[in-house]
């Protein structure tokens, strides 16, 4: 991949991605929470340029996207987000692998190949700081938790191919994934103000409450323990 500028022209970049619906799954908690993280980080961070997508939930579209994102945009950071059931809180994500489920997509279409890339590395490893944001997080009294295992589904896909994609730009660039429960979906999803959406850290965050207040607050967390990571391009 070629950079569109000098990276000391041009203003540092974000890209926020959620996913789309896929089978047991009819509303996707992620598509939700990145995209209003994308809207709040442009108001918030406004000397950054922010790119947010739903990607859709399919093996070959779903990574196409993601590549095409890449390729326009070249992100200082890539923040992905993804729904889990087996979680209850954040779980950042550390290592991404090179192997697909053999499990039908939002077409109902397989993984045309058991590698996402043939011939890469077994495993990629974030380039988060991640262990910087599950200390922010846990200081607000919000639910997180580092993770070894992103699954074999979409979620690890998009996670290899995006740490991939990283490693390929002339810049410094960092990309990870973090997973949410998936049960945030059944909750109804009201738009705070700004100093709600920070939320208190006592009180829902310091009960271990997942609320869509907390997920916010939370995501707000882990943009801003990001883009402190990032070098100055001065």
């Amino acid at each position: 991949m070629s950079k569109p500028a000098p990276y000391a022209q041009r203003r540092p970049r974000v890209l926020i991605t959620g996913f789309g619906p896929f089978p047991g799954i009819a509303e996707n908690a992620s598509a939700v929470l990145a995209d209003w993280l994308t809207q709040d980080a442009r108001k918030r961070h406004p000397n950054f340029d922010v790119v947010g997508a739903t990607l859709p939930t399919e093996w070959r579209r779903g990574l196409e996207m993601l590549r095409e994102l890449w390729q326009s945009a070249l992100p200082d950071a890539a923040l992905h987000f993804g729904v889990s059931s087996d979680v209850d809180g954040f779980a950042v994500e550390q290592f991404a692998y090179n192997c697909c489920a053999d499990d039908r997509d939002a077409r109902g279409d397989f993984p045309p190949s058991r590698e996402h890339r043939r011939g890469g590395p077994g495993r990629c490893t974030t380039s988060l700081p991640v262990d910087n944001i599950v200390r922010d997080l846990r200081a607000a009294g919000i639910p997180a938790e580092l993770s070894i295992d992103a699954g074999r589904y979409l979620c690890n896909a998009v996670f290899y191919e995006s740490v991939a994609c990283a490693m390929q730009v002339a810049i410094p660039t960092r990309a990870g994934f973090i997973h949410i429960p998936s049960t945030l979906a059944l909750l109804p999803f009201e738009r705070t103000s700004g100093a709600q959406a920070s939320g208190p850290t006592t009180g829902p965050h310091a009960a271990g409450h997942f609320d869509w207040n907390t997920a916010r607050a939370g995501a707000r967390i882990i943009l801003d323990t990001a883009i402190a990571a990032l070098p100055d391009p001065s």
